[in-house]
């Protein structure tokens, strides 16, 4: 009884260290990860549009691309849902750049949800203008969300290495 009680204390610890670390860079860290998937959304999305408008190109590469996308969006979820849950524990850039970034993922899923059903449905008339422009969209969007993302990793790491050289002037006397 004493050597569970022991165990259950040393895991809690444990846990409650583990929760205190990932809140502490638990945020940012996801938002990075958030962003290089949003930099591989981009490119696999720039790549959906760019074989869309080759006609010489079967519905099957547009179904592949776009089944790459749902994987790089579902896995975007993932991240967002996660900082959701440490939502009270973010900095208030932080939760900003989580607010800007869900409209964005949500309209992508929306984007790439349309695009597969008239994949399936239609299969091999991807040179319509509505699936042309739903494609184009979907690049778009996803382009926005990496680029939002980029900027606030830059620019979060452009304040830690102001706070280092604001920290070692103040060591220095200056």
């Amino acid at each position: 009884m004493k050597t569970n009680l022991l165990t259950l204390s040393i895991c809690l610890a444990a846990g409650v260290t583990a929760m205190a670390a990932t809140n502490e860079e638990g945020g940012f860290k996801l938002l990075n990860n958030l962003r290089t998937t949003a930099s591989v959304a981009t490119t696999h999305a720039t790549g959906l549009e760019a074989i869309a408008a080759t006609p010489s190109i079967s519905w099957q590469s547009n179904a592949y691309q776009l089944d790459r996308l749902k994987g790089d969006i579902n896995k975007m979820g993932v991240a967002l849902a996660a900082l959701e849950k440490m939502r009270d524990s973010l900095t208030p850039a932080e939760r900003e750049e989580v607010d800007q970034s869900a409209p964005l993922l949500k309209q992508m899923a929306t984007d790439t949800t349309s695009a597969i059903r008239y994949i399936k449905n239609v299969q091999g008339e991807i040179w319509r203008p509505s699936y042309q422009k739903s494609v184009e969209d979907l690049a778009t969007v996803s382009g926005r969300l990496s680029h939002s993302l980029k900027e606030f990793v830059e620019l979060t790491r452009v304040h830690e290495k102001e706070a280092h050289l604001q920290k070692d002037l103040g060591a220095a006397g200056f």
